[in-house]
């Protein structure tokens, strides 16, 4: 006596041909899943389906966390470069303003020294020109 049942068959004239019903397929991998890298919930979920989805999204937002924490990170450093900007501009403006009060200051010395000069000269030709 065979324990197995037979596999259903059907008989075509004197031919016998194995029937057999055939599940529809189903893909296991969807469109939001090769754009986005992630399953979408469904209602029908398959304990395997279940560990893939949460090791799935515990990378994400592992990988979220940490992005988040560079990008706080990122900021700090922006602000930081920001202040450093901010007092080379003041340095840049105090020394550039430095240098034109000097060159300013020695500009009206020489001026000075120039209109002295000129008054001594002018004077010498006026007494040459007297004689």
């Amino acid at each position: 006596n065979n324990s197995k049942s037979p596999s259903p068959t059907t008989v075509i004239g004197n031919k016998i041909k194995p029937t057999a019903t055939v599940e529809p397929f189903q893909a296991s991998i969807n469109f939001d899943e090769i754009l986005y890298g992630m399953r979408p919930v469904s209602p029908i979920t398959h304990p395997s389906q279940d560990l893939n989805f949460s090791s799935d999204y515990q990378e994400v937002k592992n990988e979220l966390e940490r992005t988040q924490e560079e990008n706080a990170g990122l900021k700090q450093q922006l602000e930081i470069q920001t202040q450093v900007n901010s007092e080379l501009k003041k340095l840049l403006v105090a020394s550039v303003g430095t240098d034109f009060q000097y060159r300013l200051e020695r500009l009206l010395r020489d001026k000075s020294r120039y209109e002295i000069e000129i008054q001594i000269l002018t004077s010498k030709i006026n007494d040459l020109l007297e004689e």
